[in-house]
């Protein structure tokens, strides 16, 4: 089961432009962008344009985050009324592939 991405009222409203945008950046070792990986927890974006991105790696030791991070930025500042992007890295809850979406699991040959 594909666990979904928790957006505050604002980010909601821009959802489907954020999630196009998340699918252009992808994990390198994985070669999957973040969306369909799961790796999103949440989005907050508040009436200024700031955006908050809650997210996770596969491993603790993914050196994937000195590239994925910056792109994630620059992914999201395309989107009309997002100004300003920080992330946050969680580890908890833990990342499972559970959180791979229907298409990701198409990408990676799992069973859908």
């Amino acid at each position: 089961m594909e666990e979904t991405i928790v957006y505050n009222s604002l980010a909601r409203q821009l959802a489907p432009q954020i999630e196009a945008q998340l699918q252009t950046v992808v994990e390198p070792d994985l070669e999957i962008d973040v969306f369909n990986l799961g790796l999103i927890y949440a989005v907050d974006l508040t009436p200024e344009g700031h955006c908050h991105v809650k997210l996770t790696f596969t491993e603790l030791t993914c050196d994937c985050q000195a590239t994925v991070l910056p792109q994630l930025a620059t992914a999201l500042t395309k989107v009309a009324g997002i100004k300003a992007v920080t992330t946050e890295i969680v580890y908890t809850p833990a990342w499972t592939m559970a959180r791979i979406t229907r298409n990701g699991r198409r990408f990676l040959g799992l069973a859908v």
